[in-house]
């Protein structure tokens, strides 16, 4: 790879949000939700 094409992959954005954070604070949400609903779903067939 090149110079230009190095520059150019490490100024793109992450798709569907402008930064990176909104990734990872979907993920963190998404992950605490499986969380919650696996605890509900134990508790309502114990």
């Amino acid at each position: 790879m090149n110079d230009k094409s190095e520059n150019k992959f490490e100024e793109e954005s992450p798709p569907l949000f402008k930064t990176w954070k909104g990734w990872y604070i979907l993920v963190i949400v998404n992950l605490s939700v499986l969380i919650l609903l696996f605890y509900l779903f134990k508790k309502f067939f114990e």
